[in-house]
């Protein structure tokens, strides 16, 4: 073997990787075959991207109510937006920037913390089994400004509703916002659009509902925030 050249590579050159352990391996005896199949072992062994586990805090960009007795008027500069018993009478929208989760990762909590306000019967709204925030992917865009009940986006977006108990604290949004990075990665939602709110709660035992919470808007001085975090995937 000659001093400048190893198997026709420079030495004072870059060398490939497979070319480098087929010359290693040559010296020993094993043939260049072998050497690729043992290059191609390497790569495969060589991990990808890491999931590091971690959690952000998310304000709201928008958020507004609509209502059906007033379904031209505009309430997205509202300090208050509402929920309530009355699911035909009644939507709100809140709408955030939905992040990238890091490579490899996925979301493993959410929540949409809110203060505000219950009133009505019963109280708490969840002391009778049934009271709910229906929460749904909007299924399309809207303006806080401009949003009304006449032209609030149709239908739900992707999916059915995620249901969590009715309160004035905060709400688990965990299941809703793993189906839109599901429904965005498959192209069933095109765009992210936020979440549509609205309470449900049927007649018990003879009783009739008439709940409602009145939540902080971003504009108050208690706006509502989302936490979200992740991990690995699968997890």
């Amino acid at each position: 073997m000659g001093i400048g050249s190893i198997h026709g590579e420079p030495v004072g050159g870059v060398m490939s990787k497979k070319a480098v352990v087929a010359a290693v391996l040559a010296v020993a005896g094993v043939t260049a075959s072998c050497a690729v199949v043992a290059s191609d072992a390497v790569s495969a062994a060589i991990p990808g991207p890491l999931c590091i586990p971690g959690s952000s805090t998310l304000p709201l960009t928008a958020d507004a109510k609509v209502s059906r007795r007033h379904p031209a008027r505009h309430y997205g500069a509202a300090s208050r937006w509402k929920v309530n018993y009355g699911p035909a009478t009644l939507r709100s929208f809140v709408d955030f920037d939905l992040p990238t989760i890091p490579t490899g990762c996925a979301l493993t909590d959410a929540t949409l913390e809110v203060t505000g306000d219950e009133s009505g019967h019963p109280h708490p709204a969840n002391a009778w089994p049934g009271a709910y925030v229906n929460i749904y992917l909007a299924s399309g865009r809207w303006r806080e400004s401009g949003i009304t009940w006449n032209d609030m986006p149709p239908g739900y977006g992707c999916f059915g509703d995620f249901k969590d108990y009715a309160s004035s604290g905060d709400l688990t949004i965990t299941t809703v916002l793993q189906n839109a990075y599901r429904c965005l990665d498959s192209g069933r939602l095109k765009h992210w659009n936020g979440l549509k709110l609205k309470g449900w709660s049927p007649t018990t035992n003879g009783r009739h509902p008439h709940w409602r919470f009145a939540v902080d808007s971003r504009e108050s001085g208690h706006p509502p925030i989302v936490h979200i975090s992740w991990g690995l995937s699968g997890t």
